[in-house]
């Protein structure tokens, strides 16, 4: 457990937020998924594909 980050706490301090920021938006597409769906997280973040354009 010594060599775990180099023994630095500042460098695992950033590879933890590194970590994080990696699989933070993993976890709340994730999340969106289970709870409004497939289809309507994808038109959250995507749009409507059928809009009518004139």
């Amino acid at each position: 457990m010594a060599e775990f980050g180099q023994s630095n706490p500042l460098r695992v301090v950033a590879m933890s937020i590194v970590y994080w920021l990696i699989v933070w938006p993993y976890l709340l597409l994730t999340g969106m998924s289970l709870t409004l769906g497939s289809p309507a997280t994808i038109e959250i973040l995507f749009g409507n594909k059928h809009k009518t354009s004139k």
